[in-house]
């Protein structure tokens, strides 16, 4: 099945904040992101960091996650409990290459 997802706006950035804040990888991201701008990683294999970043940490912020999914998606949170784990797998990944993280984490922002 096909989901497709809305383009991300400003105030996402706020959920993806207490996302990334409550599954306590703020310095991972950060550092995938510096290794991207950097060319030592592809754009490909930093997002694929990322998403196994994730994943390995979904349980801190299941119910932020859901909620994520269903407002980028416009499915319902009984919806998003019902999906697939590469449907929402699929999702997850679309919304952050969605994201531009070069600019949420600007170069030179942590070590």
């Amino acid at each position: 099945m096909e989901i497709n997802i809305r383009k991300i706006r400003w105030a996402d950035m706020f959920t993806l904040s207490e996302i990334i804040d409550k599954m306590g990888i703020t310095e991972e991201v950060a550092k995938l992101s510096k290794k991207a701008q950097g060319g030592t990683d592809s754009d490909a294999d930093a997002s694929t960091q990322l998403v196994v970043l994730l994943v390995s940490k979904l349980h801190l912020a299941k119910k932020e996650i859901g909620n994520m999914v269903a407002d980028f998606t416009g499915l319902t949170a009984k919806e998003v409990e019902e999906l697939g784990i590469a449907e929402i797998k699929e999702v997850i990944v679309k919304i952050i290459k969605g994201v531009n993280w070069g600019d949420v984490f600007p170069s030179g922002t942590t070590e």
